[in-house]
């Protein structure tokens, strides 16, 4: 009888055991864009800030832009910044928030752009937006 107890035991257990293991969810990370802030005419500071890292390291950060062409409603509806396609500019560092300087912008122009985050377990960006840069000044030696 503790033979047939044994080799029931054995058995129950080679049951449980034999259940294939649940791989762990692969979790892209999340980002959002920030707004453009000290804007000139010529450079802006923006950026974007990882809510969720997801499953894998953090591999590439930073912002994709474009020059809008037409700066109309129908425009900025259907463009969508990416990293295959468009400018790009990475961050550097470890920090969650992250800020870049564009520079060598041109005056009185609006540029689409949104953040990106990218690790091994895929791509995201965040939100778009629009910023346009100032109108070029020039003042004479009399401050007109």
């Amino acid at each position: 009888m503790r033979i047939r107890i044994f080799f029931f035991s054995l058995a129950v257990l080679g049951l449980f055991s034999c259940e294939p293991d649940v791989p762990a969810p692969i979790i892209p990370p999340q980002v959002s864009t920030l707004e453009a802030t000290d804007v000139t005419f010529h450079s802006a500071i923006v950026g974007g800030k990882i809510i969720e890292v997801g499953t894998e390291p953090i591999t590439r950060k930073g912002v994709c832009f474009v020059e809008a062409i037409t700066n109309t409603h129908e425009e900025f509806a259907n463009t969508w910044p990416n990293i295959i396609h468009h400018n790009v500019i990475e961050a550097t560092g470890d920090d969650l928030t992250f800020t870049i300087l564009m520079d060598s912008l041109k005056p009185n122009k609006t540029y689409y752009l949104r953040a990106f985050a990218e690790s091994l377990a895929g791509l995201k960006y965040g939100e778009k937006i629009k910023f346009t840069t100032e109108f070029e000044t020039i003042t004479d030696i009399d401050g007109n």
